[in-house]
């Protein structure tokens, strides 16, 4: 035998030896720590679940307040340069209607019911909201007459829908106001009782 030839079989045998072959395999304390990634994914999908549906219902609810918002400041606009609409001369729509049977309050005069059905009309169903047709835009009209300056402001409140429970109850609600500058026949006209109004 030459020398290459035992080298080969010394070096064979010491691989194929038992134990020198053998690897135990590192554990750490906690012994098996399969399924533990289950378990941490379970515990923590709630929470974002939880914050991305209450970023979808705040946004939503956001967009929606927008929308409030710049309608009610039209209509504001509208109630200070005496701009009707569609309802000049048509003081009746359902929304009246119904604050009437809810409240029992008639507007004053007919230039105020036809600004409150061209508010509640443009009010609409904005997104978000919890608008339908037994459900209406909450308006009210505060006109203010004095020396110093005669100045209409409107208010609206419209139910926010709750797509997701977390913010059960939520009202979208906006205040405008501005100074009359023509000679408009309107007069306060609050039938729900807003309190900004």
């Amino acid at each position: 035998m030459t020398v290459r030839t035992r080298l080969t079989q010394q070096r064979t045998r010491s691989v194929r030896h038992p134990e020198r072959q053998r690897i135990l395999p590192v554990r750490g304390r906690g012994g098996d720590e399969r399924g533990s990634v289950l378990v941490e994914f379970a515990l923590v999908i709630p929470f974002f679940a939880i914050m991305l549906f209450g970023m979808i219902q705040f946004g939503i609810a956001f967009a929606g307040w927008a929308a409030v918002r710049n309608v009610v400041q039209n209509g504001a606009r509208l109630a200070a340069i005496g701009d009707f609409g569609a309802y000049s001369g048509n003081p009746s729509c359902s929304a009246l209607t119904q604050a009437e049977s809810d409240t029992g309050q008639p507007p004053p005069n007919g230039n105020t019911a036809e600004m409150y059905c061209q508010i509640v009309s443009q009010i609409g169903s904005p997104i978000g909201s919890a608008v339908s047709s037994t459900n209406f835009p909450h308006v009210g009209i505060l006109v203010t007459n004095n020396v110093a300056n005669n100045s209409v402001t409107v208010c609206g409140v419209v139910p926010a829908q709750p797509l997701t429970g977390l913010f059960p109850g939520l009202n979208l609600s906006s205040t405008s106001g501005f100074l009359i500058e023509d000679a408009v026949n309107l007069e306060t006209y609050n039938p729900y009782g807003i309190s900004n109004c």
